[in-house]
């Protein structure tokens, strides 16, 4: 570090006597601390995204032979979302996300599971008040398919969880006529892949959160003696040889 300094020196300038000299070099300490402190304040959105999150177990993982609603076997503080998602994209959801908990914009109190979600299709249908059954290869949203039909989807395609839905109905002007509900499977929430397999349950790790934001302040450091250093660099190499040229300054 002395010999960059030896090296960027200018003493036959007598900077120290130059009042613009020490005006700028007032300005830059200044600027650069509210830079750096601008930048230990907003770390969190730097290099290592705070807080870290960590995967608690999967869906499916969670479920036994009760019915439950994916809503009450979240537990506080969780956040449920793809199995696959980063702690940079959970850090991203808002606050409105979070407390309405949707997955695939589906609130997560319409979406019930079990092991044995076979045995509660009738329960299901009683107490929510659905029209129909629904199966998503159909031709049309209304049409719905038999109780045997929808039973032995879910047996042969080992679905653990269905949602409840509404839609509208139109007539051939486009005007909305009425509602109807109905009763599906998740599958075609995934296309194809299983809710119990593609929804995992994330809550914030203390200690990676802490070795991340540390991490950040370590590399805020250097970005900042980098940046620091570049600056001194221009200032001396560069606008002081426009200035003074590189001959030595006579008394």
């Amino acid at each position: 570090m002395k010999k960059i300094f030896k090296w960027l020196n200018r003493e036959e300038l007598n900077l120290k006597s130059k009042w613009w000299h020490r005006l700028l070099v007032i300005l830059f300490v200044c600027s650069f601390g509210l830079f750096f402190w601008y930048q230990v304040v907003s770390v969190e959105n730097l290099f290592f995204p705070i807080p870290q999150w960590q995967k608690v177990n999967t869906l499916g993982e969670r479920l036994d032979s009760k019915l439950n609603s994916v809503y009450d076997i979240t537990n506080e503080g969780e956040i449920i979302d793809s199995i696959n998602t980063s702690s940079l994209s959970l850090n991203y959801k808002n606050e409105r996300e979070i407390s309405e908990s949707t997955i695939n914009g589906i609130s997560t109190k319409e979406i019930y599971c079990s092991n044995q979600i076979q045995n509660y299709i009738p329960s299901i249908m009683k107490d929510k008040k659905l029209d129909y059954f629904y199966n998503y290869n159909s031709k049309k949203l209304n049409d719905g398919i038999s109780y045997d039909d929808f039973i032995k989807n879910i047996n042969e395609n080992n679905i653990k969880c269905v949602t409840a839905d509404a839609n509208s109905t139109y007539n051939n002007q486009g005007q909305v006529t009425g509602r109807v509900t109905f009763l599906r499977t998740t599958d075609d929430l995934f296309i194809g892949e299983k809710i119990q397999n593609h929804q995992a349950f994330y809550k914030i790790s203390i200690l990676k959160s802490i070795l991340c934001y540390l991490a950040n302040l370590i590399g805020i450091l250097l970005y900042s003696l980098i940046l620091f250093y570049i600056i001194i660099i221009i200032y001396y190499k560069i606008i002081l040889y426009i200035i003074f040229g590189s001959k030595k300054e006579t008394s």
